[in-house]
């Protein structure tokens, strides 16, 4: 993803917040924000698709979590709740087929019963 485009996405998330409004619902944003803790890192999605990153801006804006900023207390809880979820759960975690959906990211192949 061009550093444009995730600057233009974080812009545009900023304006929509100076208004009182989000591209990105809370919970949402703590999801995403969620799964690309856990499960991003050496995910190619997360590196490639613009969508995702545009989607990683967005939240990373709507909560103040940029380099050197301090994230907004209410979004500390949300995210947090959500690592656990996804830490214990893993890929059988519900709310991934919302961002493999919106994303169009290809899920992995998990057996239904692993845990």
């Amino acid at each position: 993803m061009s550093s444009v485009t995730f600057q233009l996405a974080s812009q545009l998330e900023e304006a929509f917040n100076a208004v009182g409004a989000s591209m990105m619902s809370d919970e949402f944003a703590g999801k995403l924000l969620a799964y690309v803790y856990v499960m991003g890192g050496g995910n190619e999605a997360v590196v490639y698709n613009e969508a995702l990153n545009a989607g990683i801006a967005i939240a990373a804006q709507k909560y103040n979590i940029k380099g050197g900023e301090i994230p907004k207390a209410k979004s500390i809880p949300i995210v947090r709740a959500f690592i656990h979820e996804l830490e214990r759960k893993g890929e059988n975690t519900p709310w991934l087929e919302r961002i493999y959906s919106r994303y169009n990211l290809k899920r992995p192949n998990v057996k239904k019963n692993e845990k």
